[in-house]
C-alpha cells in the first residue's frame, strides 16, 4: 500500500484531475458501453463531474438531490426525490463523486430500473469494501476501504 492511501491521509484531487478524471470516464464509456441520453447527477459532490460529462457528452443533465440513509455520505438530510423517467429517456448516466458503501447508487439504480430505465454509473472515487452494495460501472481511481478522506476541491472545511 502506498503513502497515499494511510488512513490519516486525505486524498485531494484538483480541479483540473477531475476535469481530466471525466474525460477519461467520457471515452471508456463511449468506447465500451456506448450511448446515453441522460445525465443524473448526484447533488452534491456528483454535480461538478456530472456537468463535466453532460458537457463532454453533450447530453441534457438532470440533477438529484438523494443520500442513502443507510450510506456512509455526509448528508442524511437530503429530499431522496427521484425524478420519474420513461425507458425512452434512458439509458442514463448516474454520476457522483465517490461510492463508498454503495447503497446511495445502488438505491438510485433500483428506482430507475424499476421504471425500466437502462443506467451506467460512473463516480471518480470506489471505495472498496467487504460487503459492497453497488459496484460502480465506470471509475477514475479505486481506493482501498482504509484510504483516507477525500477532499474535493469544491468543499470548503468550515461553514461560513
Amino acid at each position: 500500500m502506498t503513502e497515499l492511501f494511510k488512513e490519516d491521509t486525505f486524498l485531494t484531487p484538483s480541479y483540473n484531475d477531475i476535469h481530466n478524471a471525466c474525460v477519461g470516464i467520457a471515452g471508456a464509456m463511449k468506447a465500451t458501453i456506448g450511448d446515453v441520453k441522460n445525465v443524473i447527477g448526484v447533488a452534491r459532490g456528483g454535480l461538478l463531474p456530472a456537468v463535466i460529462l453532460s458537457h463532454t457528452l453533450n447530453k441534457p443533465l438532470i440533477v438529484v438531490e438523494y443520500s442513502s440513509k443507510a450510506g456512509k455520505g455526509d448528508d442524511k438530510e437530503q429530499s431522496n426525490n427521484l425524478p420519474i423517467l420513461t425507458p425512452e429517456q434512458g439509458p442514463v448516466l448516474i454520476v457522483d463523486d465517490i461510492c463508498d458503501s454503495g447503497h446511495t447508487l445502488n438505491e438510485i439504480v433500483y428506482h430507475f430500473n424499476k421504471l425500466g430505465v437502462s443506467v451506467v454509473t460512473a463516480v471518480l472515487f470506489y471505495k472498496t469494501h467487504e460487503n459492497q452494495v453497488m459496484i460502480p460501472d465506470l471509475y477514475w481511481r479505486q481506493i482501498p476501504s482504509d484510504a483516507g478522506w477525500v477532499t474535493f476541491p469544491f468543499e470548503v472545511t468550515e461553514p461560513l
